[in-house]
């Protein structure tokens, strides 16, 4: 998802070096996975990648990142966005952030998604579905509850929101967004 935010591709490069990536490759023990669902009750196909993170740090559990495990992961960028590709993911990313996050950083993570959805928004043709994102995401926050977990382990999950936080809100990520919408 972030290749339309990338330099072109130049003639030479079957690929460009990126900072972050999305529907890559995870395997789960079988163990883990029984006792943290891959994907939290409720949210449905995008943005669980964080509150699955939360689940398994807090429960003591740790993730391997294998740096020589290369995934690629290309699609047509020119393609216009669908309104659920906006949508979806900015209720999960609400929800996970009133459920898991406190305090100042919670609200900092708020407006800044806030901000970041209502661009997918506006670029899939829908910018009035973010006055109902809102109220979405608390009827599945209500069913899931709020969960305390470790400020070591919500630090460790923050950055799986770099570009949508307002203190990464001016990052490299979200200034190639905004110049490709």
């Amino acid at each position: 998802v972030y290749s339309p935010y990338l330099p072109k591709l130049q003639a030479e490069n079957i690929h460009v070096p990126t900072r972050a990536f999305i529907a890559g490759a995870v395997v789960f023990r079988r163990d883990v996975a029984l006792e943290i669902p891959p994907s939290p009750p409720g949210y449905f196909m995008y943005a669980t990648e964080p509150a699955t993170a939360l689940e398994l740090l807090a429960r003591g559990w740790e993730a391997d990142y294998l740096p020589d495990a290369f995934v690629y992961h290309v699609f047509e960028a020119r393609k216009k966005i669908k309104p659920h590709h906006a949508y979806l993911p900015l209720r999960n990313d609400l929800v996970t952030i009133d459920r898991y996050f406190r305090g100042m950083t919670r609200w900092e993570m708020r407006v800044g998604r806030y901000l970041t959805g209502f661009l997918h928004l506006l670029a899939a043709g829908k910018p009035s579905d973010i006055f109902r994102v809102g109220d979405d995401a608390r009827q599945l926050l209500e069913s899931l509850g709020k969960r305390e977990i470790p400020l070591e382990v919500q630090r460790r999950v923050y950055p799986c929101f770099e570009g949508t936080t307002l203190r990464t809100l001016f990052s490299e990520t979200t200034r190639r967004r905004v110049g490709y919408f």
